[in-house]
């Protein structure tokens, strides 16, 4: 935020609604939980009634009235959705997400337990609104005097992945690294270290050491850039050129080969279909690659299943992370040195609750929030990704994927359902346009 952009609170008005957020959301919240689980167990309660009636054809079973409160649910639904866009947008939150950078989470809560104390004052608006930007003020000149020398998360993961190739570089290449630190040809060990200044906000020190090893990152990017100029493909866009042919052909062979082995061939069939996702996918005109086994995954596979089997199934909970880890670690970029390595970092408690509650979200919408659960979970999955030493990130919006939705859905209907073959290849272009390379 540039500081002739910088805005202040001017209304009390503006003060009350930064203090409403948390209450509004709350409340939303909470009705969406419960008419949500008013439908759902009116539902399950009229499917159980359909039961019966199969058994007993005599049996009446009434209309579920618990579909009534999807309207509710939705409405609940819609108004936290905007409770938080508001809350995200609010002049206020943007002070708070300096404090954050700067000073880490505890600051954060206490800067904020803090602008609550000031609004909740029994004092004149005029001299709670100039206690209240005294505070943001203060805030914003000490981010203003510091920005130089503040890295954002993402900046500071975009670092951390220049400094483990400028390591991986001045190792294989003989490169004498300029610091004082006897692990500063040790990858692992230099990551911990920049982790905890990062965990203490001690950005200077982060600065130190990076500068020790930028100059060789700057000359194998440099390098790296005039080698691909050559070689990119569509013009450096991003894309996806695979066909639904070879797609129902990869179907119908893996879906023969689970069957028949009772479902032991499910690494070998996973690794035959990434390896044709991967062929045919191109970010920022780099083609992907994939170069897992099916031999390699087959170990980890009843490796996993049997602790999920000894654990009563709560090692299962992260058997999504751990597939997608294992599939991420074997996908690499052409032209790319794949001993950078590629990454998912994210954690598998938070994706299994990521993929849950968007289901949920899917089901009580009666699949409207298709869309938008689609790139949220894309999103997330592609900010916590690298490839090659080198983050994705996703730009695509729910309110973009909506109305081709709702075209796709037009096409099906009027095709009789042939159209909706092409869906998954059509959903797969319109993901891989939208990901691209961060550095």
């Amino acid at each position: 935020m540039d500081i002739e952009e910088t805005k202040f609170i001017t209304t009390e008005a503006e003060i009350k609604q930064f203090i409403g957020f948390p209450k509004k959301r709350k409340v939303a919240l909470i009705a969406t939980i419960i008419l949500s689980a008013i439908m759902a167990i009116t539902l399950f309660a009229y499917l159980l009634l359909l039961l019966i009636k199969l058994i007993e054809p005599n049996y009446v079973v009434g209309f579920p009235k618990g579909i009534f409160y999807l309207p509710l649910a939705i409405a609940s639904l819609c108004i936290f959705i905007n409770v938080n866009k508001k809350a995200k947008n609010s002049v206020v939150n943007q002070f708070v997400e300096e404090v954050e950078v700067m000073y880490g989470e505890d600051a954060k809560k206490q800067f904020v337990n803090d602008l609550t104390a000031v609004a909740k004052e029994n004092i004149p608006s005029n001299q709670k609104i100039e206690k209240f930007n005294a505070l943001l003020k203060q805030v914003h000149d000490d981010y203003i005097s510091k920005r130089e020398n503040v890295y954002t998360k993402e900046e500071f993961l975009q670092l951390c992945e220049k400094v483990k190739i400028a390591i991986w570089v001045a190792n294989n290449e003989g490169k004498n690294i300029e610091l004082d630190d006897p692990n500063k040809n040790n990858c692992n060990a230099m990551l911990a270290k920049l982790d905890g200044y990062y965990k203490v906000r001690n950005f200077f020190a982060i600065k130190e050491i990076y500068e020790k090893y930028s100059g060789i990152y700057q000359e194998y990017a440099q390098k790296r850039q005039a080698s691909l100029a050559s070689k990119l493909e569509y013009n450096g866009k991003s894309t996806f050129d695979g066909m639904l042919i070879q797609k129902i052909g990869y179907d119908i062979l893996c879906g023969f080969l689970i069957v028949i082995t009772l479902g032991l061939a499910y690494p070998a069939t996973l690794c035959i279909k990434q390896k044709w996702y991967a062929k045919h996918t191109v970010y920022d005109g780099q083609r992907l690659y994939f170069d897992g086994k099916g031999i390699q995954l087959f170990g980890l596979w009843i490796l996993w299943w049997f602790l999920s089997i000894i654990t009563c199934g709560i090692f299962a909970l992260v058997l999504p992370k751990k597939i997608l880890a294992w599939k991420t670690k074997h996908t690499h970029v052409c032209c790319e040195n794949k001993e950078f390595g590629s990454e998912f970092k994210g954690s598998g408690v938070v994706y299994v609750l990521l993929l849950i509650g968007l289901s949920l979200l899917n089901v009580i919408t009666l699949s409207i929030a298709v869309p938008f659960t689609t790139c949220w979970h894309i999103k997330w999955v592609a900010k916590h990704t690298s490839l090659d030493g080198r983050r994705i990130a996703f730009d695509g919006k729910g309110i973009q994927l909506l109305g081709k939705w709702i075209l796709w859905a037009f096409l099906t209907l009027i095709t009789v359902g042939i159209y909706g073959f092409f869906l998954s290849i059509k959903m797969e272009k319109w993901k891989v346009s939208h990901t691209h390379f961060i550095d």
